[in-house]
């Protein structure tokens, strides 16, 4: 006798939730109008049509980024057009997440952030900043002037290999709160005083650092 239960239900997505992508073998974002653009990263900067790929995720399939051989190599990130609806740091506070689960926590990856594809990250996850392997850090870039930045990281081994983790940032406004989170537990905070992320430039997924 076999017996197939049906899956589980899945938690519902959270009131104010903006964007989200599923990686259910396409791009779409499942909860507005922001579609994830695969592009290209090499030696001549970014841009350029690419394609992206999959893998099994935690549910159904997942993008997969490999890493790139050597730095001349072109490598494939996704992200954005800059979007009124994704310009989140002028309301109450934002919340980033997903599920990861990389083969390498050696050397810098960025996750997910707003990125002007100039240097600037005006909010966002980092796995294994600088040297600290298997870390989880956040940068934020303020609107306010003078502009500045302001980085924190978890310590590092709270991110394994081949591992499905969940991860998320939240910043609180009000507060100046922000918070790592690794599986629902706070790995990490900071206080950013009065802050105001910049948001207005394109969402990417894994963002190459060079």
């Amino acid at each position: 006798l076999l017996t197939v239960l049906p899956p589980p239900p899945c938690v519902p997505p959270p009131t104010g939730i903006v964007a989200w992508w599923r990686a259910e073998s396409n791009t779409v974002d499942s909860i507005g109008i922001n579609d994830l653009v695969p592009r290209l990263y090499g030696p001549f900067g970014s841009g350029g049509s690419a394609s992206v790929a999959y893998t099994s995720g935690k549910v159904g399939t997942a993008f997969r980024f490999p890493l790139a051989p050597i730095p001349q190599y072109y490598i494939t990130y996704l992200s954005t057009l800059p979007a009124t609806d994704l310009d989140l740091g002028k309301g109450s506070g934002l919340t980033i997440e997903a599920w990861i689960n990389s083969d390498s926590i050696q050397g810098t990856r960025h996750l997910i952030e707003w990125n002007d594809g100039g240097g600037t990250v005006g909010a966002g996850l980092v796995l294994s900043p600088g040297a600290a392997f298997g870390a989880l850090g956040a940068v934020f870039t303020d609107t306010n002037a003078p502009a500045r930045s302001v980085s924190f990281a978890s310590a590092s081994s709270v991110i394994t290999n081949n591992a499905w983790q969940h991860v998320a940032l939240t910043f609180d406004r009000a507060t100046g709160e922000a918070v790592i989170y690794v599986n629902g537990l706070s790995v990490a905070q900071t206080n950013l005083g009065a802050f105001v992320p910049m948001t207005t430039a394109p969402v990417c997924l894994a963002y190459p650092t060079g």
